[in-house]
C-alpha cells in the first residue's frame, strides 16, 4: 500500500493520536494499534499507516457512550481488552441479548481507562511542545559555563507562563539528559536531538548558544521541528554586559513564541512578565540559583542550601530561591527552616506570575498554614490555568492521600507517571496502590520504571517493600541485594535489609544489621540504627535496653532540631510505659508532646496527643476525665477537614473506656466503627496495632474466643504496621495460647506459648506473662 500516508516512527504516531508514545505503545500491547516493524523484533523500526489507525480509532470508540463510570469496579477482574475477549469468545459460550449489553459495558470500561476524559487533563492536542537544550558556551571563559543550563533555566521558566505552548520543565530535562547520557555533553548531534524529543514526548527542540566579546553578549538559538529536522525558527540577539542577558531572554522568548506560530491574540493575551521581574535582577543572584537548583535536582540538598543562601544574601526579595530553600530543608526533615523559608516565600509571592504564585501559595497552606482545604483550592486553579504544570498534580495528589482519597491521588499520581515521570512519584503512585491492598499492582507501577531506569535503588527498594506487606521476605532480600550491587553504600539498603530479616525471624542477623548502622558518624545515621534496635529489643521483652536507645534517639532529634521525630518518640514512650502498666512515667511525655504540637502549630499531632492522654486516664482509673478527653477529641476531629478518618481515634478511646468498665458489647461495637477506617497496610501506622490490640483483648474477656484468635493472627500477619510495638506482636502468641488452652487445643497451645519463649527468652526478669507460659507450658507438658 505505498500510496498510503504513513507515519515512520513512535513520535509520528504518538503525535497523530495526542498522546504519549509509552500510552501508544500501551494501546499497540493492550488495544490492538495497528503499528508495523520493518523486521519481525520488538526493536525494530516501526510506522503506521494513517488509514488503518483512524479505522482502528473508530472501531474501539465505537462503545464509548454506551454507560457511565460506576460500573466498571463490578468487572475488576477484567484487566484490558484481550482478557475480555477471552472471556466473551470461549467456546460453546452462549451470549444472550442481556449478557451482550453487559459485554458492550464491559467493552466500555476497558477502553476508557486507556481513552480517558478529557478533563482528566484538558491539554489540547494541537498545542506545540519544546524541549530548551542546555545551550553552548562559545565565550571560551569557564565562569561563563553555568550559562549552558542558566539560559536553558529561564527560557523555560519564560515560556512557562504561555498557555499555548508545552515546555518540558526543568526538571523533567535533567532526568531525560541523565538517561540519554547527555547531561555533560557540550554539544548535541542529530540523533541526541531526535532521541531527546522521543524520549521527552515533544515536537520541538530549542538550541542555543552564548558568545562574548568584551563587554558585549550574544545569544543565538536555532528551533527544529522534530522529527523532519526542519529549522521553523533561528535568531541572535544582542547586548552589553551581564544584566543585558535577562532583556535577551525576554526578546528570544518574544521570537520563539512567533516561530511557533502562535497568533497575534495570543502571543498578547499570554501572560508575559520579564524574567528578572519572575526571578530576581541581580546575575550574581541568579547564578547562584540556577547552580542551587541543579544541585537540588540531582537530590544534594545541603550542597542546594549552601548556595541558595547566597542567592537571597545578594536579593532579599528572590522568592523562588526561598521556595528552593524550603523544599530542600523539608526534603532533610528540617521542617522548621522549611516553613520559615516557605512563608517568606508566600509574603513575596504576590510579584510572580499564576503559575509560580499558586505553586507557592499551595505549599504554603499544606505545609505551613495547615489549611488544606486552601492548598487544594490552589492547586486546581493552578492545573485549570496551566494543565501541563506536572509538580502541581504530585502535591495535590499527596494532599488527597492525606485525606485518603486514595482513587483521586491515584488519578492524580498516574498523570505526573505518564507525563512527567520521576521515581518518587512512581513511589508514591505504588504507595497509594498498596493502601488500597493492591500490592501486586504497586509491583507493576514500579517495574515499570525500573524497566526504563534499571539502575535505581530507590524504586528497587519500593518493590522490596510490596513483597515484604505480601510476607514474600525471600524475593524482597533479592531486590535489596540488587539495590545493594549498584549503592553498596546506601545506608537504606541496610536499614530495609534490617527490618526484613526481623520480619522474617531470624533476629540475629536484624541485630547484626542494626548494629551495623549504629557505628556510623554521622548522628541521622546512628539513630536509624539505634530505632531499629529498639523496636528488636521491645520484640524481646528488653524494655530496659529499649528504653536506653529511645533516650539517645530523643536526645539526637531533639539537638538537630528534628520535632516532628521528637513528637513521635514521646507518643511511643508514652503508649510504652502505658501498654505496660506504668502510667506515671507517661504523663510528662504526654505533655511533652502536647507542647510541641502547639509549638508547630500541628492540630492533627495535637488531637493524637489528646487521645494519648485519655488512654491515661483510663490507666489511672480516672474515667471521667477520660470521658471529658474523648469528648473534646471528638469536637477538634469534627472541627478539622479529616473528620471522617481521624475519627477512628476517637471510637478507640472510647472502646478502651468501655472496656475498663467492663461494658463488652459497647467496647466492641466502638471498635468496629472505626476497624474500617484503617486503609490496608503500607507503611507503619501503629494505630491500626493498638486498636486490633485493644478490640482482641475486649473479645478474650468477653469469651469470644474466635474472634480474639481472628483478631490477634491479624496482628502476627502485620509486618511494617508493628514497626514500634513488637513487644505486643511477641504478646500476641501469648494470648493465641491462653485462647487455645480455653478451647482444650493443647498442643497449639503449646507451640503458641513455645513461640512466645523463643522470643522473650533473655526478657527482662519479673515480667509476670514469661512466669505465666512457663508454668502453663509445664502443666499442660505433664498432662
Amino acid at each position: 500500500m505505498p500510496d498510503k500516508e504513513i507515519l515512520d516512527s513512535w513520535k509520528e504516531i504518538a503525535s497523530y493520536l495526542g498522546r504519549s508514545e509509552k500510552t501508544c505503545r500501551r494501546f499497540e500491547r493492550d488495544l490492538g494499534l495497528p503499528v508495523r516493524r520493518l523486521e519481525e523484533t520488538p526493536r525494530a523500526r516501526v510506522f503506521a499507516y494513517k488509514e488503518e489507525i483512524d479505522r482502528w480509532i473508530d472501531q474501539t470508540k465505537h462503545s464509548e457512550t454506551l454507560v457511565e463510570k460506576g460500573i466498571r469496579a463490578e468487572f475488576g477482574g477484567i484487566r484490558d481488552l484481550k482478557s475480555f475477549l477471552r472471556l466473551i469468545l470461549r467456546p460453546k459460550l452462549v451470549i444472550s441479548a442481556a449478557l451482550l449489553a453487559i459485554a458492550a459495558i464491559i467493552l466500555f470500561i476497558v477502553i476508557s481507562r486507556f481513552f480517558p476524559k478529557q478533563d482528566a487533563v484538558s491539554l489540547p492536542a494541537d498545542r506545540p511542545s519544546l524541549a530548551v537544550l542546555y545551550f553552548k558556551n562559545n565565550t571560551g571563559e569557564e565562569e561563563c559555563e553555568f550559562w549552558r543550563e542558566a539560559l536553558s533555566d529561564s527560557i523555560i521558566t519564560d515560556l512557562h507562563q504561555s498557555r499555548h505552548i508545552r515546555v518540558l520543565g526543568a526538571d523533567h530535562l535533567l532526568s531525560v539528559l541523565k538517561k540519554l547520557n547527555l547531561l555533560e555533553a557540550s554539544s548535541y548531534s542529530i540523533e541526541d536531538v531526535k532521541a531527546v524529543a522521543d524520549e521527552a514526548g515533544v515536537d520541538h527542540i530549542l538550541q542555543g548558544s552564548l558568545a562574548k566579546a568584551g563587554d558585549a553578549f550574544r545569544i543565538e538559538y536555532v528551533l527544529s521541528k522534530i522529527p523532519s529536522g526542519k529549522i521553523v525558527g533561528s535568531d541572535r540577539m544582542e547586548g552589553e554586559g551581564l544584566e543585558s542577558i535577562f532583556s535577551m531572554i525576554d526578546e528570544l522568548s518574544k521570537k520563539v513564541k512567533a516561530d511557533l506560530n502562535l497568533t497575534r491574540q495570543q502571543i498578547s493575551e499570554d501572560l508575559d512578565r520579564e524574567i528578572g521581574d519572575i526571578t530576581t535582577g541581580f546575575t550574581e543572584a541568579f547564578k547562584y540559583y540556577i547552580e542551587g537548583r541543579k544541585f537540588h535536582l540531582k537530590g544534594e540538598y545541603q550542597k542546594s542550601i549552601s548556595v541558595m543562601k547566597r542567592a537571597v544574601s545578594i536579593d532579599p526579595e528572590f522568592a523562588m530561591a526561598y521556595w528552593s530553600l524550603s523544599r530542600s530543608c523539608r526534603a532533610l526533615n528540617r521542617d522548621a527552616e522549611s516553613t520559615e523559608y516557605l512563608k517568606k516565600a508566600f509574603e513575596l509571592s504576590g510579584r510572580l506570575p499564576d503559575r509560580e504564585r499558586f505553586m507557592i501559595q499551595g505549599d504554603f497552606y499544606r505545609l505551613s498554614d495547615k489549611t488544606y482545604d486552601k492548598a487544594i483550592e490552589a492547586y486546581e486553579k493552578l492545573i485549570k490555568l496551566y494543565p501541563d504544570t506536572w509538580l502541581a498534580y504530585e502535591y495535590l495528589a499527596w494532599q488527597y492521600a492525606w485525606f485518603e482519597k486514595w482513587d483521586r491521588a491515584i488519578e492524580l499520581m498516574e498523570v505526573v507517571t505518564e507525563n512527567n515521570p520521576n521515581p518518587q512519584a512512581f513511589v508514591y503512585l505504588a504507595l497509594y496502590k498498596c493502601y488500597k491492598g493492591k500490592y501486586a499492582d504497586a509491583r507493576k507501577v514500579l517495574q515499570n520504571y525500573i524497566d526504563d531506569v534499571p539502575d535505581n535503588v530507590m524504586i528497587l527498594l519500593q518493590i522490596a517493600r510490596t513483597h515484604v506487606l505480601q510476607r514474600d521476605f525471600d524475593r524482597a532480600l533479592e531486590q535489596v541485594e540488587a539495590a545493594f550491587l549498584i549503592n553498596p553504600t546506601d545506608i537504606e539498603i541496610t536499614n530495609s535489609r534490617g527490618w526484613i530479616y526481623l520480619f522474617k525471624g531470624d533476629v540475629e542477623k536484624a541485630e547484626e544489621e542494626f548494629s551495623g548502622l549504629q557505628e556510623s558518624n554521622d548522628p541521622m545515621v546512628k539513630a536509624l540504627g539505634r530505632a531499629g534496635l529498639m523496636y528488636l529489643y521491645n520484640l524481646q521483652g528488653k524494655f530496659r535496653r529499649s528504653l536506653e536507645l529511645y533516650r539517645h534517639v530523643l536526645n539526637t532529634m531533639e539537638d538537630l532540631g528534628h520535632k516532628r521525630y521528637e513528637f513521635y518518640l514521646y507518643y511511643l514512650l508514652a503508649y510504652h510505659h502505658l501498654l505496660f502498666g506504668q502510667p506515671d512515667h507517661a504523663v510528662e511525655h504526654i505533655e511533652k508532646m502536647k507542647t510541641l504540637a502547639l509549638e508547630d502549630d500541628y492540630p492533627y499531632r495535637f488531637r493524637l496527643a489528646l487521645c494519648a492522654e485519655g488512654e491515661y486516664h483510663v490507666e489511672t482509673g480516672s474515667l471521667d476525665k477520660a470521658g471529658q478527653a474523648a469528648k473534646e477529641l471528638k469536637g477538634l476531629i469534627e472541627e478539622g477537614l479529616n473528620a471522617e478518618i481521624e475519627l477512628k481515634h476517637y471510637y478507640g478511646l472510647m472502646g478502651r473506656i468501655e472496656h475498663k468498665q467492663g461494658n463488652h458489647s459497647l467496647a466492641i461495637e466502638y471498635y468496629e466503627k472505626g476497624l474500617p477506617l484503617f486503609s490496608a497496610e503500607a507503611q507503619p501506622d501503629t494505630f491500626l496495632l493498638l486498636f486490633l490490640n485493644g478490640l482482641a483483648e475486649v473479645y478474650f474477656e468477653a469469651g469470644n474466643w474466635e474472634r480474639a484468635r481472628e483478631a490477634f493472627e491479624e496482628i502476627l500477619r502485620m509486618t511494617y504496621n508493628r514497626y514500634y510495638f513488637g513487644a505486643l506482636y511477641a504478646k500476641s502468641f501469648y494470648m493465641l495460647g491462653r485462647i487455645c488452652e480455653e478451647k482444650g487445643d493443647t498442643t497449639q497451645a503449646c507451640e503458641y506459648y513455645q513461640k512466645f519463649l523463643a522470643l522473650w527468652k533473655e526478657a527482662d526478669s519479673g515480667i509476670l506473662e514469661v512466669e505465666d507460659v512457663k508454668r502453663r507450658l509445664a502443666t499442660l507438658m505433664e498432662n
